[in-house]
């Protein structure tokens, strides 16, 4: 549980997520997840539950020091801090709301002078984070470009599985857009 990594925003406790092939082998994974962490029950200044995320077998949890310690040796589960991300204020002044990302009207079929200048920009080089509910990241269209990152319903590795955003892949690498190849 790196919580240094949270940064100058801090943490709110700890996230434990129970291992995807203990969880398979469980009726009741969540339930098997908070025996882990309250083993008989809340008790005053013991450990506590705040959040559960069912869909990736994971609670936000406040943890006394034996039952981190204690969850700490168990290779059922994994321990990350519960980071808190705190987004930079909205200020956008007058010359900004006016900004064009110097796209000459890209939206348009007539822009104001008919044309396009990208400034010998091409994008090469550039990193792109998708949030979506699936990417393919082994889509022909991305060839070695793009990398699976975090994903909350496909295991890391498996996201071919998962989704087939194929719109996103011919934005995103100029490529053809093509579905199912």
């Amino acid at each position: 549980a790196d919580i240094a990594a949270c940064g100058p925003s801090g943490h709110d406790g700890l996230m434990v997520r129970l291992e995807q092939s203990t969880a398979a082998r469980s009726l009741d994974p969540m339930a098997t997840l908070e025996k882990l962490i309250i083993p008989n029950g809340p008790r005053a200044g013991g450990s506590s539950i705040k959040r559960r995320i069912e869909a990736i077998t994971t609670v936000a949890a406040e943890l006394d020091v034996a039952t981190l310690a204690s969850l700490l040796q168990n290779t059922d589960v994994v321990i990350s801090a519960d980071c808190i991300v705190q987004l930079d204020p909205n200020e956008i002044s007058e010359e900004a709301a006016a900004e064009s990302w110097g796209l000459d009207r890209i939206d348009q079929r007539r822009g104001l002078d008919d044309r396009y200048d990208n400034s010998g920009a091409t994008g090469a080089g550039a990193t792109v984070y998708v949030l979506d509910t699936g990417l393919r990241t082994s889509h022909v269209d991305f060839g070695s470009r793009a990398h699976p990152g975090w994903s909350a319903g496909c295991e890391t590795g498996g996201e071919s599985a998962c989704g087939s955003s194929w719109v996103y892949q011919g934005v995103i690498t100029g490529s053809s857009c093509t579905s199912g190849s």
